[in-house]
């Protein structure tokens, strides 16, 4: 599954690809910008439109090829293969206290450790996104822009540490050096917080 010291993605996922027939396999490319020969996504009705079929036709082809996908990676032979691209990418995210910004993640894991050609690195998330429950991304915080996190991560707890440091800054009105701002992190962490603040 490796080649040199690189994971071979690209092999992994073309063997997860062929399980799907053609028009499936085009739909999924064309919907999530899969392979790097397309510069964007496209939208269901661009889709529809080039097989002269609905965007409700289109919609149910790619969840048809999606649910394939994720039965077709829980079988033993696949479930392996997945397996050891997972656990790398576990202990990434381990090794950064359970999350890492998308494009942090993106420019420090997964273009410099995976060969991914001809997919486009965005087959790399959405293999994660659809077929890899202990993993998940996360767009609805104030702090963590487009990121990944471990799914036992709970990064509400580290959002109120934030929240609470936050605070301190606003009333003191003067920059914190780095010594000081991980005083007030530590300050702010409670018994509650002490798993997803373990590396600081």
């Amino acid at each position: 599954m490796e080649n040199g010291n690189k994971i071979n993605f690209s092999e992994v996922f073309s063997k997860l690809l062929q399980s799907l027939n053609e028009r499936e396999r085009e739909v999924l490319r064309r919907r999530y910008q899969l392979t790097s020969d397309l510069d964007d996504y496209q939208t269901l009705q661009e889709i529809g439109n080039m097989y002269k079929i609905t965007r409700e036709r289109v919609r149910q082809i790619e969840n048809e090829g999606v649910r394939k996908l994720k039965e077709v990676a829980r079988a033993t032979g696949f479930a392996e293969d997945l397996r050891g691209v997972v656990q790398h990418l576990h202990c990434f995210l381990e090794r950064h206290g359970g999350l890492a910004n998308e494009e942090y993640l993106m420019e420090n894991f997964i273009l410099p450790n995976h060969d991914i050609e001809p997919y486009h690195s965005q087959a790399y998330l959405f293999a994660i996104d659809q077929l890899v429950d202990s993993v998940e991304k996360g767009t609805d915080s104030e702090h963590f822009p487009e990121f990944w996190k471990l799914s036992r991560f709970n990064h509400g707890l580290v959002e109120d540490v934030f929240n609470k440091v936050a605070a301190e800054l606003e009333i003191s009105k003067i920059p914190f050096d780095r010594e000081t701002l991980m005083q007030a992190v530590k300050k702010n962490v409670g018994a509650e917080h002490k798993e997803h603040f373990g590396q600081l």
